[in-house]
């Protein structure tokens, strides 16, 4: 595991972002800051357990030299302090986006010594003042992604976020499972819901809507009105009942408002499984059989195209129960249907190597044979796997026969994606509103990809911040549309994190062009020379401190005439002592920036008698 900074060593790092969240008795904020983990039974970092902070507790986020990004979390009801460490692609800073390495927790004293895991960046400030960060950690070098392989550590964390209810949090609004093989019920997630206003608050029941076969609201905490400071919990269950992605949402009201709970995970496809059957007298069955499936067991696989190793794992404390190891011959890859006679793993330049160990009895000597039935890699890693052996120990006849498979038959095949984003009208008036809108389609056969969420993305031009903005579902035939009221000039950009069988995707930016909504009132438009002419001027978007200037047409131009500086409300007056006789064409502009081009009000026409 690496160094993890304690959380008073953090407060003094360079770059590092402080947010001591206030507790319910603190005026409401109208952003969120919390942690929420939980724990796979066997898993030694977060043991078995769920854990939360927040409200009262001290979270802080910094950047190291080498761009990784550590969250640092104390408090908690058993004062307790962990530590989540995000490494970057290589030369680039975090950025929204899933990565398949470089995830790091640990606290208490516990961490991994080769964590591996994945996790999703749903937003983050350069600054570090916001992020949103989704992770599921592994504590094995192992790890392949979509597929468990031993217990996972899973959870969510937020700092300074916007949120929805200034009198309620929610502690967790992305609940993504790890993958799970059909028929076994994953960990039950608590989402705890907390009263962090004033007035005591009702929490309605729970509604869940989208693939509700998949998950379920398994009990609740919540049936009765929360006094302030109180808290209460909706455990949340996912059960795959088919292979793939499943999303769900589950909605409910709490103070007045209505809150969502999204919710997805991925049921695991092929066969995992390991048979035994020892003839009487043999030294490492003893003459039992042996059936074990993910219900029991976890099966871990290490290898490439010539050896690979299995490593059957109790759920209850993560040991080893047995162990198996083959080789080909030479550099000859595994195929389906090849066969090998087999001496001790590693095996001999003539021959392939094999060792089947358990059962609290190790086979130091063996010979037989084995057959490759499934056998697939990807990025290195051993994706898919069926093997059948008979093993002979010390020479003996008695034999130990079985099959080991490890996802086999699985359809591992994945399709790009295309991602469209057309902004209409891509040029508006505040406080109109431009669609973002789109398609999601398979790039090789065109099919449209229906009822995928994308979320929608977006910054202010002249910053490199992007922020999450909305998530949004498309439609039967792959499209989406959202409205947005800018209040600058702005780019957006779209982005799906794929499911099985379909790559993620990011859409290219798109800009919105704002231009200003620019008003003026004039006192009269008929005064006598000498008088005074008083203008009333109003910006929208609010930008107080910014200059408007008053502009008279002559000569087949529009010239300068006059400036005002616009106040706090982005109102600026004017008084204009008109002396000349004669008539008067006016505007007001108001000067391109980085919040709006160049805009201008209506013409006035002002007569001097």
């Amino acid at each position: 595991m690496r160094f993890v900074v304690s959380v008073v060593s953090a407060l003094i790092l360079s770059g590092t972002v402080l947010c001591a969240v206030p507790s319910a008795s603190v005026a409401a904020a109208t952003t969120t800051s919390y942690v929420t983990m939980s724990s796979e039974s066997g898993d030694s970092v977060g043991q078995g357990q769920d854990w939360f902070w927040g409200s009262g507790d001290v979270i802080t986020a910094s950047r190291s030299t080498e761009g990784l990004v550590t969250v640092n979390v104390s408090g908690g009801s058993e004062s307790t302090w962990f530590s989540f460490t995000f490494t970057p692609r290589t030369g680039a800073a975090l950025d929204v986006g899933e990565y398949e390495y470089g995830l790091d927790v640990g606290g208490d004293g516990r961490g991994c010594l080769s964590p591996s895991g994945k996790f999703r960046v749903l937003d983050i400030a350069p600054d570090l003042s916001h992020i949103w960060i989704t992770f599921e950690q592994h504590c094995s070098i192992s790890f392949v992604s979509k597929a468990p392989v031993d217990p996972a550590l899973f959870g969510e964390i937020k700092l300074g976020m916007p949120k929805a209810s200034t009198g309620i949090d929610v502690r967790a609004e992305s609940v993504t499972w790890p993958p799970e093989y059909l028929g076994i019920e994953s960990k039950t997630f608590p989402v705890p819901v907390v009263n962090t206003g004033t007035e005591t608050v009702d929490v309605s029941s729970a509604v869940l809507s989208g693939d509700t076969s998949a998950f379920s609201v398994m009990g609740s905490t919540c049936s009765h009105a929360l006094a302030p400071g109180e808290a209460c919990d909706l455990y949340l269950g996912f059960d795959p009942p088919a292979v793939g992605t499943h999303r769900a949402s589950i909605d409910f009201v709490a103070g007045g408002r209505s809150h969502r709970v999204y919710l997805e995970g991925d049921g695991i496809g092929g066969t995992t499984s390991w048979t035994m059957s020892s003839e009487p007298g043999e030294l490492v069955g003893d003459g039992q059989s042996f059936a074990f499936d993910p219900a029991n067991t976890r099966l871990e696989v290490l290898g490439d195209w010539t050896r690979v190793h299995f490593y059957l794992r109790s759920l209850q404390d993560n040991g080893v129960l047995w162990d198996a190891h083959f080789a080909t011959v030479g550099d000859h890859a595994f195929r389906a249907g090849d066969t090998f006679q087999a001496v001790t793993y590693p095996g001999s330049p003539d021959a392939a190597g094999m060792r089947v160990n358990g059962n609290q009895n190790y086979c130091s000597t063996a010979d037989g044979s084995f057959t490759v039935d499934d056998y697939a890699v990807d990025g290195g890693l051993v994706v898919g796997a069926a093997i059948t052996f008979t093993q002979r120990c010390e020479g003996e006849a008695a034999a130990l026969t079985g099959t080991i498979s490890y996802r086999a038959g699985a359809d591992l095949s994945s399709a790009p994606t295309t991602l469209t984003t057309a902004a209409t009208p891509s040029l508006v008036t505040y406080p109109n509103a431009s669609t973002i809108h789109g398609r999601l389609f398979s790039s090789e056969r065109g099919a449209p990809l229906a009822a995928e969420p994308v979320l929608i993305y977006g910054r202010a031009f002249g910053t490199n911040d992007w922020h999450y903005l909305a998530r949004i579902t498309t439609d039967q035939l792959g499209n989406y549309a959202w409205a947005r009221r800018p209040v600058s000039i702005s780019y957006y950009r779209v982005l799906y994190f794929g499911r099985s069988g379909h790559d993620p995707v990011r859409s290219p930016g798109v800009r919105v062009r704002l231009r200003a909504r620019v008003q003026v009132a004039v006192n009269d438009a008929s005064i006598a020379a000498g008088h005074w002419l008083r203008l009333r001027m109003t910006v929208g978007p609010v930008q107080p401190g910014r200059y408007v200037v008053v502009q008279r047409y002559r000569g087949g131009a529009w010239r300068t005439f006059a400036r005002s500086r616009l106040d706090a409300h982005s109102v600026a007056r004017l008084q204009l002592r008109l002396t000349r006789p004669g008539r008067y064409t006016l505007r007001v502009l108001k000067p391109a920036d980085q919040v709006t081009i160049a805009s201008t009000s209506r013409t006035v026409r002002i007569v001097v008698k």
